[in-house]
């Protein structure tokens, strides 16, 4: 997994100079200073942008930050590529995706309701008598599992809760 955070001095972007740098976590603080060129009386910094999949704000801790990338790192692929698709639709917070993230599942190339319902069917999920396959509407079958579950679509599946 891939994580990267733009660090800045503070003092110097407070006085309208940036200067930064980019830093893949996990990171250590020593490793920013020698970067930045920080001294004791410039020892604050602040975070400019991320490419994370978690959130990250100005002003968290590398503690934080390192932990997170630590955590997010155990979680299984799927999840974490679509992690903040995910936060609001099937998990309440970041939290609760850390706790819960064994809770969904996903279905690769399942990314309509019409799949949703033709894999349902074609995996014996649900039973059709051989006689009235051709009478089933999948996207309909499928809409319907939609409601009445939790199912998040994404570029390349779907999750299910």
């Amino acid at each position: 997994m891939e994580a990267q955070i733009y660090i800045a001095n503070l003092s110097k972007y407070v006085s309208g100079t940036i200067q930064g740098g980019w830093f893949d976590l996990p990171v250590d603080y020593s490793d920013i200073a020698t970067k930045l060129g920080l001294n004791e009386s410039e020892e604050e910094t602040i975070i400019l942008d991320s490419d994370a999949p978690f959130t990250v704000t100005q002003y968290d801790s590398l503690d934080r930050l390192n932990e997170l990338y630590e955590l997010y790192s155990e979680l299984p692929s799927e999840v974490r590529d679509h992690a903040k698709e995910l936060i609001g639709d099937l998990f309440s917070s970041e939290e609760d995706l850390l706790e819960n993230a064994e809770d969904v599942m996903f279905f690769a190339d399942v990314d309509t309701d019409e799949k949703l319902g033709s894999y349902w069917v074609d995996q014996g999920l649900i039973t059709v008598p051989k006689e009235l396959e051709n009478y089933i509407d999948e996207e309909a079958l499928g809409r319907d599992i939609r409601l009445d579950g939790q199912v998040v679509y994404v570029s390349d599946g779907c999750f299910m809760k």
